[in-house]
């Protein structure tokens, strides 16, 4: 018989017991040691593997050094389990270290130091301490034999559950490796797929800028056709892009639903109502604008005395503006009125996955009527499917897009948003009406209207083009920036009135900073232009180019904000937003500032639905049932009609009211009043012979910038010219045979 074995005596005794028990807590003490610190190891890789499979899609090295740990992990624990079982179910055992054996105290109950590595050796004083333990418990007989026997069972289902948890890691092990292999074929789809969405979608933005120019697309069609192809709406329907008047509601203008085409983005708009509202200033927060207050009363009719006075001088005012007085006849001409050009500001927001939507300006009863982008895309499927309208008007199309691959090689994604934006450009003083504007005659509408052109010059679906030159008209050739440049270059970007954002590129070992068209100065880059000079020359041997790459209307602005998206190439990083303008407003001290009666605000005392219900029961239809005051938000008439006369014709969108509604005045009389907002016309028939235009629309048409329509106008203009020389040659021609029968009767011509 072996040194090394338990001897199990054939007489058992209370010592004999004694020292087997020994033996066998001893054995028992060391497996429970190994079998606690494999169980601690494994709970602890499997908590470590759960972590870990959260991040593997973005580390394939972390997984392979993942594998590696699992690997010896499992190792230990299938020798752990080899070793358990062994001793549980059968095997030698031996106090001195040798292979195949299971370890065993020796006779002072000690664990050889061979047997264990040394960083257990604090193990072995609590093995020593629980072997103490046991023995003096057994001599005080607190442990018995059914204790060590449930002591057997609690270590082979201890090491059964070993085995479930090695199976168990094993499963992870493996799931690890496909998640693995899955995560390098994702990621490499992922990039590709990211890379792919931008191509595309920059690749019909390219064909979008190839087929036209920056400008107005469509407006809604409405129950508008015919049979003829310029029938159909374009970029006019009831009015150019659907224009009308909400003129008794302070700051509101009224804009329908239509479509622009901005450096080839497409954005389809809901209605939109906006007021004229200019950019912040510098420091101001994201989409925040600034009312534009109306020109106070000039400074000679606030002088006046009587209301008959001051209504005389408001009429040489209105002359003036329309070109039949001059400056000089009145006193403070410079300050009474001012052009505020209006138009769509393009732009890419960077969009933060299930972020709500904010509408960038509001429009009076209209508004994105969803919340989130989802939402927004269904809600656009819903109603363009079947090609329904909102009946609120509220729907819009934007494109969310891929633009840009961060760091870690996840998509930027932006939303191709809009906002309408308003500037004050310039006084009338500055720039008179006549000598400012052009009549454009659209000749698509010009035919569908079948109005004579002077009809057409006096109706809302006019088109006006700004002169070339102040004054000028048809400079053929122009390679220069125009008067419209001049105006356009007062408006700035998101950055705001007063940035000092200059636009340079850095490439091919040069700085190339742009400059204002044809000086050395910095180019105003934070406000909008289309023309600019180039620090170098190009390869072409050119340095004054536009922007674009064939885009005649292209307006660009720079800016810095962080919700606009910024790109980076090499050590230039910039952003940019896109202007297409609409219109121009003359706004005047006629927008609320000339109350010369004295109507009283009653905008406290009544709301605008109790207005509305007065006026459905009679008030302010008749002299002797008069309003009892304004009301800013749907009763604004403060204009008297001494100024003004007859209604201007309205349309089914209007909300003004023709013909004037009557209101008491501040000398306890009534008297008959005309919006003061804004609207296209001010009925001035009898004091100019005509209407006095105040809104001028001088957008550009997309298609306008199409090859097709070049050829069209270039075939169109010679046709007009062989016209005209045909008519000036049968002019001269009839003149050459009335002197020849004159001269055979003997009268002189």
């Amino acid at each position: 018989m072996s040194d090394n074995q338990c001897v199990v005596p054939s007489r058992v005794t209370n010592e004999a017991l004694l020292e087997q028990l020994s033996c066998l807590t001893k054995q028992t003490t060391a497996l429970l040691g190994q079998v606690y610190q494999k169980k601690c190891e494994l709970d602890a890789a499997v908590v470590e593997t759960q972590k870990n499979t959260a991040e593997v899609r973005g580390s394939s090295k972390h997984i392979t050094l993942l594998n590696e740990q699992l690997a010896k992990l499992v190792t230990d624990a299938e020798q752990a389990l080899r070793d358990a079982t062994a001793i549980v179910y059968g095997g030698s055992f031996s106090v001195v270290p040798s292979a195949g054996a299971a370890v065993v105290a020796d006779g002072d109950g000690r664990i050889r130091a061979g047997w264990l590595p040394k960083e257990w050796e604090g193990l072995l004083q609590s093995v020593g301490s629980l072997e103490s333990f046991a023995i003096e418990s057994i001599r005080n007989s607190t442990i018995n034999f059914t204790q060590i026997l449930k002591l057997g069972e609690k270590l082979s289902e201890f090491t059964q559950q070993q085995q479930v948890r090695n199976q168990a890691l094993s499963d992870t092990r493996y799931q690890v490796g496909q998640l693995n292999k899955k995560t390098k074929q994702l990621g490499i789809n992922q990039e590709l797929l990211t890379y792919t969405a931008w191509s595309m979608f920059d690749h019909v933005r390219e064909l979008n800028r190839m087929a036209g120019q920056s400008g107005v697309v469509r407006a809604r069609a409405y129950e508008y056709g015919g049979s003829k192809a310029y029938h159909q709406p374009t970029s006019t329907g009831y009015s150019p892009y659907l224009g009308h008047d909400h003129g008794n509601i302070e700051n509101l203008v009224g804009t329908g639903e239509f479509s622009v085409m901005a450096d080839g983005i497409y954005v389809r708009t809901r209605h939109n109502d906006d007021g004229l509202w200019m950019p912040c200033k510098v420091g101001d927060d994201f989409n925040h604008r600034q009312k534009i207050v109306p020109p106070a009363e000039p400074a000679d009719i606030a002088a006046a005395k009587t209301p008959e006075e001051k209504i005389a001088l408001a009429e040489k005012y209105l002359q003036i503006m329309a070109g039949q007085l001059p400056q000089s006849a009145v006193g403070d001409y410079a300050n009474a009125a001012q052009w505020v050009m209006t138009g769509v500001e393009v732009y890419p927001e960077v969009y933060q996955h299930g972020e709500s939507l904010r509408d960038p300006f509001s429009g009076h009863r209209h508004q994105i009527n969803v919340s989130t982008l989802p939402a927004l895309f269904k809600q656009e499927a819903f109603y363009g499917n079947g090609g329904h309208k909102n009946i609120r008007e509220n729907s819009l199309h934007i494109a969310a897009a891929v633009n840009d691959v961060d760091e870690k090689g996840n998509p930027v994604v932006v939303l191709w948003r809009y906002r309408f934006i308003s500037a004050p450009v310039g006084s009338l003083a500055e720039y008179p009406v006549d000598d400012l504007l052009d009549y454009f005659d659209d000749n698509a509408n010009h035919q569908r209207y079948d109005y004579s052109q002077e009809q057409m010059q006096n109706s809302r679906q006019a088109r006006f083009r700004i002169k070339q030159r102040l004054g000028q008209s048809n400079v053929s050739h122009f390679h220069q920036p125009e008067l419209i440049d001049e105006l356009i270059a007062k408006i700035p970007g998101f950055d705001g009135y007063g940035n000092q954002l200059t636009e340079a590129y850095q490439y091919y070992g040069v700085n190339d900073q742009l400059k204002a068209y044809g000086t050395q100065e910095p180019l105003k880059a934070g406000y909008y232009s289309r023309w600019y000079t180039m620090s170098n020359p190009d390869a072409s041997n050119r340095r004054n180019v536009k922007r674009g790459f064939t885009d005649d209307k292209l307006w660009v602005a720079r800016t810095t904000h962080s919700r606009v998206k910024q790109t980076s190439f090499g050590h230039t990083k910039l952003g940019f937003t896109y202007f297409v303008p609409l219109e121009l407003h003359i706004q005047s001290f006629l927008n609320g500032n000339f109350n010369v009666w004295g109507v009283k605000d009653v905008s406290r005392q009544f709301s605008y639905m109790k207005l509305r219900q007065m006026y459905q029961e009679g008030y302010g239809r008749s002299e002797r049932k008069p309003m009892p005051g304004y009301n800013n938000f749907f009763y604004f008439y403060k204009n008297p009609e001494d100024l003004f006369d007859t209604a201007v014709p309205t349309d089914g969108a209007d909300t003004t009211v023709p013909g004037g509604i009557w209101f008491q005045c501040a000398d306890g009389k009534a008297r008959k009043h005309f919006p003061s907002g804004y609207g296209y016309f001010l009925p001035t028939t009898q004091l100019l012979g005509q209407p006095f235009r105040t809104r001028f629309p001088i957008y550009f048409a997309h298609f306008e910038g199409s090859e097709a329509f070049k050829y069209i106008e270039a075939a169109r203009e010679e046709q007009c010219s062989l016209a005209a020389a045909q008519v000036e040659s049968m002019r001269h021609a009839l003149k050459a045979e009335a002197r020849a029968v004159a001269a055979e009767q003997g009268v002189s011509v």
